[in-house]
């Protein structure tokens, strides 16, 4: 039992399930448009869920590697936050790294043209690899270091927001695009990084 379980009698998971519960509210409040990219590879529960999604699922990877690797390729849906079984599978991937939310008023088309544009990075010595933003524990990495010009070309003009699991999963990581007139969906006390036009946020969820 940590220092906070003893004070206030709740375990991690209880804070988690907390985190994830006030996020979905806040979604379902909010009426902008919100979508999801998920790692199959993380788990094969994963790749079950997009395979219920036929044609609304739309995979990131393009020509023969979306063949060669699709059981293992992330793969981009909007969020339906009246469907139930929509909640209950990404309730049990919140702290295991499985996806990352994107809010934007513009349609998945765009979505998945602005992320594919980031999937691959060369390094200085000309290698090529793929870019695995799409898992919260990169994405989180990435931003908190990010110059304004690297921000600006996983964002571009398509997505309003980036969200994921903060790196215990008891609150959000929470990317926005300025100015501040565009209102984050959560709330609680935060901790602000800003570079650029952008402001990386760490916040503790409250109901």
């Amino acid at each position: 039992m940590n220092l906070w379980q003893a004070q206030t009698g709740e375990s991690i998971e209880d804070r988690r399930q907390q985190a994830f519960d006030t996020l979905w509210r806040k979604l379902a409040r909010n009426e902008g448009v919100h979508y999801a990219v998920v790692d199959t590879a993380r788990d094969d529960a994963i790749l079950s869920f997009v395979r219920t999604q036929g044609d609304k699922a739309v995979c990131l990877y393009r020509g023969d590697a979306r063949i060669r690797l699709a059981n293992y390729a992330p793969y981009l849906f909007q969020i339906d936050t009246g469907c139930a079984v929509t909640r209950q599978f990404l309730a049990k991937g919140w702290g295991q790294s499985w996806y990352i939310l994107i809010g934007s008023p513009h349609p998945i088309a765009d979505i998945a043209w602005q992320l594919r544009k980031a999937l691959i990075v060369r390094t200085d010595e000309g290698q090529d690899f793929y870019f695995r933003f799409y898992d919260p524990r990169v994405l989180r990495a990435y931003l908190a270091m990010s110059s304004q010009d690297d921000a600006d070309k996983l964002m571009g003009k398509a997505m309003v927001t980036l969200f994921c699991e903060s790196h215990d999963a008891t609150g959000v990581t929470h990317c926005r695009a300025k100015p501040a007139s565009m209102l984050s969906v959560l709330g609680g006390k935060s901790r602000d990084y800003h570079f650029g036009k952008l402001q990386l946020i760490e916040e503790a969820v409250h109901g």
